[in-house]
């Protein structure tokens, strides 16, 4: 084999050993919701929307809110903003997550377009972590890495709506981990070992619509039927 591809291969080679190392174990938060999308039968009626927050893991890393590292969390806040469409944003359900599994002081301002809020465990109550239901209230697989949070009721629009899920303000210091208290809204590189991506890094968004009428379904089918005549003539 010449020099040059001598060369050639031991580059290839270099490249794929950086690519591989790219894809190295990591931890990321977000604000997430029970479903991507929701529907309501009319304008004027309401939907429920479930908010969590979400640990991710990449690469075989390992849990940093886990019993035996962070043990969950002390605090959690966060902001929903309307980004388009005319849906009326509603208050969080009563007692969605204050009075079960945050027993702390609670704060909530809700607008038609934003909705705001924060919540804490007590003082003398041990830190929320992964698969909170309130109780039974909701469905939350700890096999999911979700912390619920509460739930929000949205009054559809005549339009579509989305909705965008963010950290309760820019300064950061409202999520914070049950140990050591780091901010999950915001990347962390230092302690390496506890190094994560925060949830402002890794923004979520919902959709909030209506159920399209039975005259758009038979639009609908009509249009596919046509494509497919169209196929069999061709």
């Amino acid at each position: 084999m010449s020099k040059f591809k001598l060369a050639m291969v031991a580059a290839v080679a270099a490249f794929g050993l950086g690519t591989v190392q790219h894809a190295e174990a990591a931890v990321a938060y977000r604000y997430t919701t029970d479903k991507s999308s929701y529907t309501a039968p009319a304008a004027g009626q309401s939907v429920s929307v479930q908010l969590f927050l979400q640990e991710v893991l990449t690469g075989g890393s390992s849990s940093l809110l886990a019993a035996n590292r962070e043990n969950g969390v002390a605090t959690v806040a966060m902001r929903v903003a309307r980004a388009n469409g005319d849906s009326i944003m509603a208050t969080l359900a009563q007692n969605s997550g204050a009075g079960s599994d945050f027993t702390g002081p609670e704060g909530k301002s809700v607008t038609a377009a934003l909705l705001t809020f924060s919540e804490a465990a007590g003082t003398s109550d041990p830190n929320v972590t992964f698969g909170n239901t309130q109780k039974g209230a909701v469905v939350n697989d700890p096999a999911l890495s979700r912390i619920y949070m509460g739930t929000l009721t949205i009054t559809a629009g005549a339009n579509p709506s989305t909705f965008n899920l963010l950290p309760y303000d820019a300064g950061g210091g409202n999520t914070l981990s049950g140990k050591n208290f780091y901010d999950l809204d915001f990347n962390q590189s230092q302690p390496a070992a506890d190094a994560f991506s925060g949830a402002n890094s890794n923004p979520t968004s919902f959709t909030v619509s209506l159920v399209p009428e039975p005259a758009t379904f038979g639009l609908l089918g009509a249009t596919a039927a046509i494509g497919l005549l169209r196929r069999r003539r061709a």
